[in-house]
């Protein structure tokens, strides 16, 4: 005789909630991946959290992006200190 096996349990998805909006500062775009993955080095060391994303733009796709900062104050106080660096930037 075969034993009954259980079903397996059902899989239930949780209702879908929109991520929080994070505001982000650009600092540079480069038609080079190599010079944006430069830039994003040095200002990680600065202590930032920076990556280099590819956008749809020909003229210049690799750009420099700092932060994911819950409110537009937090990105507006690092484009502040990263202007007071050299690197001025806009918020996104």
């Amino acid at each position: 005789t075969k034993e009954a096996r259980p079903a397996p349990p059902a899989v239930t998805t949780p209702p879908s909630t929109p991520a929080p909006r994070t505001f982000t500062v650009q600092i540079a775009a480069f038609k080079n991946a190599k010079q944006a993955g430069l830039l994003a080095e040095r200002v990680k060391r600065d202590g930032y959290p920076a990556d280099v994303r590819r956008i749809e733009s020909s003229a210049v796709p690799w750009v420099v992006r700092v932060g994911a900062y819950a409110s537009r104050e937090q990105a507006e106080s690092a484009r502040d200190a990263l202007a007071r660096k050299g690197l001025r930037g806009f918020i996104l």
